[in-house]
């Protein structure tokens, strides 16, 4: 059994630890981050997930963004993270791409160009795709709209307005 101890006034877990036949060891956060790859995504994990969105390690919240068994106020708050890798592996994350509003989805463009290419591949499958599709159209970097052109669920308004674009 995995037991997280956390300070109630600002959620961040203090330690965690895992336990087995009685045996209690505090385990570390590289620890930690391997032991959340390998746990299941599923919904009887989601309250523990969710206990360790504001972990002091940035792999541990990486590891988090990576679940789908996250609510919303969860995705949100992994949204504004100052970790690109967390970013990363949120907007890869499937409910994430559900229910991300547009306002932290553009945030999130404006941040990382890797970040923003990955938004381009999975554009079809945000809740706004077409809000989103119009900002990544004319997105600075061109490995990002070239990311859109490639993609075939990017709206075909959008790939008509960027058979303008030289760089793609």
């Amino acid at each position: 059994m995995t037991k997280t101890n956390t300070n109630t006034k600002n959620l961040t877990p203090t330690a965690v630890s895992l336990t087995v036949n009685d045996i209690t060891v505090t385990i570390d956060s590289n620890a930690l981050s391997d032991v959340l790859r390998n746990l299941p995504d599923i919904e009887a994990y989601k309250k523990f997930y969710e206990s360790l969105i504001t972990h002091p390690s940035s792999r541990v919240r990486a590891s988090i963004a990576d679940k789908e068994q996250l609510g919303e106020e969860a995705i949100s708050i992994l949204a504004k993270d100052s970790s690109v890798e967390v970013l990363r592996n949120l907007v890869r994350n499937r409910t994430a791409r559900e229910v991300l509003p547009l306002d932290l989805t553009i945030q999130i463009i404006e941040r990382d160009v890797e970040v923003a290419d990955s938004i381009a591949c999975y554009v079809e499958d945000w809740s706004n795709t077409m809000e989103i599709a119009k900002i990544l159209k004319n997105h600075p970097d061109p490995q990002v709209r070239l990311a859109l052109a490639n993609n075939r669920g990017t709206p075909k308004t959008i790939l008509r307005q960027q058979l303008k674009d030289e760089d793609n």
